[in-house]
């Protein structure tokens, strides 16, 4: 089988459901919303908005944004202050990298086993920290 994912695959809206296991407090929270992709220049902007819900609390409103930048072998993800933050293959069947953020390590997994959804897991630890956070994206 032929693949060749590129970043202009992501372009446009996906519906965003987000698992998070909290095994420091033992709560699951979930967060409903969608992401949009939306080019600028030879960049991608990644923009998540939705509801996060937690357990015995009202829904908060969340936002997170991101740019995508094209780089050998993948995709570089940078924060909005434009600070580097990660990098993917979205041409491999599974892709992972890590975050060091002093004093907790980040490490995402993304998986485009059944593309066009796909997923990005990250597990979070150090010292207050130790989560699994599972992302699923699928076009609207």
């Amino acid at each position: 089988m032929t693949r060749c994912r590129r970043m202009a695959d992501f372009v446009g809206r996906w519906r965003l459901e987000r698992q998070i296991d909290d095994h420091t407090t033992g709560h699951a929270l979930h967060f409903s919303g969608e992401a949009v992709l939306t080019p600028d220049g030879s960049d991608l902007s990644y923009a998540e908005t939705g509801q996060l819900m937690l357990p015995g609390q009202s829904a908060v409103h969340a936002t997170r944004t991101y740019t995508w930048r094209a780089s050998p072998g993948g995709v570089r993800v940078f924060f909005s202050d434009g600070g580097y933050f990660h990098a993917f293959d979205p041409d491999a069947t599974c892709s992972s990298d890590r975050h060091w953020c002093d004093p907790d390590t980040y490490v995402a997994t993304y998986s485009f086993l059944q593309w066009p959804v796909w997923q990005a897991d990250w597990r979070v630890q150090g010292p207050r920290k130790d989560y699994l956070s599972r992302s699923t994206y699928s076009r609207f």
